[in-house]
């Protein structure tokens, strides 16, 4: 970003990143209070792991200039009017009963205004919600007339007039240590007030824990990584030092709701044309420019500005939805050492039968090596873990009452892992004795090495054709779409057999993984729910200065598809979008566009091609346009 060019100084000293840990941090830069005129200057730090930008040193936040603030003027009947018809159709408020008229009127409004519509949470009857950081409440009013039982939390309580506030409960206090009682809300909300915290991480894990069980979390912050912020640097409006603690980028609050604890994260982009008109303002002070004379030019161009960089993906700021991670079951484990050198940690979801059979294969191969099991369930309904307490005593199980997908599932076993190693197994798989000694031994001779994978043979003895692959890009996709994954090079066209060699990326079926090396790029990113975080995890480890091996005399049989066969369309569906968020993150928005064109154009072909002849293709086909372009194309 521009606003880097101001170097202090290359940060090397102890303290990492708040959100990642990271100790490689980027420079310190030098930024001034554009907005309000503070005097001095302020220090940002930058993270180059996952982009988080945040205060150096804590100051004081200089007050607010105070505010005579007024109660929020009544809605015009035909507004109030439209505004709950769109609601009741969209997200179930209640409201008189609307003619069809009415609601075919609030379904195409409530289409076309979806994301003026993404501060209303879908309305639980009775529900609580909080909202932190209220400022003047406002909002709180809104849902409280909409029918939820609202509350606010303001530090500064006494800065608002009684009148404003009205007869509701609001408390005073900050975010980091709320005054309510465990699993209190249904909704807790965050409107540009994260970014205020002294700790966003304490604030979220106490939202965490205020929040009842299947509750939602909702917020929004500055994108940091958005084109008005790398266009105008330290002159970005929603930069706003010292006020603004922290600035985030997609990359960072997504690891931030995760180290809190939360799953099902949603995010995407949202426009600011007071991003842009705030920046402009700021930039024209520091040059000692005036614009009243041709404002009436600029402002209408700061609104297109907006409404570009919202449909490139990359808006002024961040809205996100999350809610807690359910808490496992922890069962079983009694016969693990107590410091193990391998943690293998297995996956699963409705394959009891195939895990039966992975197990059967595995404990001989651990004869000889310090190792624990743990089973991470996701939900499962075919009474896997029933099962393993019943016949796999010395086995742990972590029980997620649902499925979290691949990735949360197994950076949920990695934390209660003990090995040194830690071994990622599908329950489709059996392993050949003396496969782990053989593995194991080439991590200990190589110290360069962060991840490594053994040879996956097919059920028939043959070589499994993605056991060693290159990474994806645009053409070898489009090949693989079109038939022709003989051309498209993505495997390697000749694996090194029994040798051992440096590859890419290994599969994610057999991946072994260095603990130092895990901890250190993260684990497995959770935005893939299925398919994908292997090579994205490969990659992170290339990133970070580790090597990747194939171990050829480490054999797996590699069985494939037990779960995904279950709901094919469904892993179809989950792997497209796994390669459109993985494109987005390593190659940018404009290859995440292109492959999104891709995929819609192949589909709409093979819609003509189907026809009516084939209902359940076209089915599929429709599903798979709106899957894509339902998901938001950020880095």
């Amino acid at each position: 970003m521009d606003w880097r060019t101001d170097v202090l100084s290359q940060d090397d000293g102890p303290a990492g990143c708040p959100i990642c840990g990271w100790k490689d941090l980027g420079e310190q830069i030098r930024v001034r209070d554009w907005r309000l005129g503070t005097p001095g200057e302020y220090i940002l730090r930058h993270c180059r792991h996952c982009g988080l930008a945040w205060l150096a040193e804590p100051v004081e936040v200089p007050p607010l200039p105070a505010v005579e603030l007024a109660p929020v003027p009544a809605r015009a009947g035909w507004r109030r009017w439209l505004k709950r018809t769109v609601l009741s159709c969209r997200y179930g408020y209640p409201a008189p009963s609307p003619p069809w008229l009415a609601r075919v009127l609030g379904t195409v409004v409530g289409w076309l205004l979806a994301g003026r519509l993404s501060h209303m949470p879908p309305y639980v009857r009775q529900g609580k919600l909080l909202d932190a950081g209220c400022g003047a409440g406002q909002y709180v009013r809104a849902v409280r007339d909409l029918g939820w039982r609202a509350f606010g939390l303001e530090p500064a309580l006494t800065s608002a007039p009684a009148d404003v506030w009205g007869a509701g409960p609001f408390a005073a206090g900050r975010a980091e240590q709320m005054p309510f009682a465990l699993e209190q809300f249904d909704v807790i909300t965050f409107w540009h007030s994260l970014e205020h915290t002294t700790s966003p991480l304490a604030a979220l894990r106490e939202s965490r824990r205020l929040l009842r069980p299947g509750g939602r979390l909702l917020l929004e912050v500055p994108n940091l990584d958005s084109l008005q912020a790398r266009l105008f640097g330290r002159y970005w409006m929603h930069l706003d030092v010292p006020r603004h603690r922290y600035n985030f980028t997609p990359a960072a609050l997504r690891r931030l709701l995760q180290e809190a604890g939360f799953t099902d994260i949603t995010s995407r982009s949202r426009p600011s044309a007071v991003g842009w008109e705030g920046s402009i303002r700021n930039w024209a002070s520091a040059h000692q420019m005036h614009l009243p004379a041709v404002w009436y030019l600029v402002k209408p161009l700061t609104h297109l500005a907006a409404g570009l960089e919202q449909a490139w993906g990359n808006g002024g700021c961040i809205w996100a939805s999350a809610r807690p991670a359910p808490a496992p079951r922890l069962l079983g484990g009694d016969g693990p050492p107590i410091s193990p050198e391998l943690s293998v940690i297995i996956v699963t979801w409705n394959c009891r039968l195939a895990l039966e059979r992975c197990l059967d294969s595995l404990r001989p191969a651990l004869a000889d090596v310090p190792a624990e099991i743990i089973v991470a369930d996701n939900g499962s309904e075919d009474g896997t873990v029933e099962w393993l307490g019943r016949h796999a005593p010395d086995v742990r199980v972590l029980a997620f009452p649902e499925n979290l997908g691949f990735a949360a599932a197994a950076n949920r076993a990695a934390q209660q892992a003990r090995g040194e190693y830690l071994w990622f197994l599908n329950p489709d798989t059996a392993v050949e004795r003396g496969a782990v000694a053989v593995l194991l031994a080439e991590l200990a001779g190589r110290p360069e090495i962060g991840a490594a994978g053994p040879q996956l043979l097919t059920p028939d003895g043959g070589p499994y054709p993605l056991s060693a692959r290159r990474f994806p890009t645009l053409w070898t996709e489009f090949l693989e779409k079109v038939g022709l994954a003989a051309l498209s090079f993505s495997r390697l066209a000749v694996l090194p057999g029994d040798e051992t060699a440096e590859v890419p990326a290994v599969s994610g079926a057999a991946l072994c993984v260095r603990r130092r090396a895990w901890d250190e790029v993260g684990g497995f990113d959770e935005r893939y729910f299925l398919y994908a975080e292997d090579v994205d995890l490969c990659r992170a480890l290339h990133a970070a200065g580790w090597r990747i091996y194939y171990v050829g005399r480490a054999r797996v049989h590699h069985y494939g598809a037990v779960s995904s066969a279950l709901c094919p369309e469904e892993a179809g569906i989950h792997a497209l979008v796994s390669l459109l968020r993985y494109f987005c993150k390593h190659h940018g928005r404009l290859a995440g566009h292109a492959y999104r064109w891709m995929i819609t154009l192949l589909s709409l072909m093979k819609l003509m091609v189907f026809g009516p002849a084939a209902r359940d293709k076209a089915l599929l086909h429709r599903r798979v346009i709106r899957r894509l372009w339902a998901e938001a194309v950020i880095r």
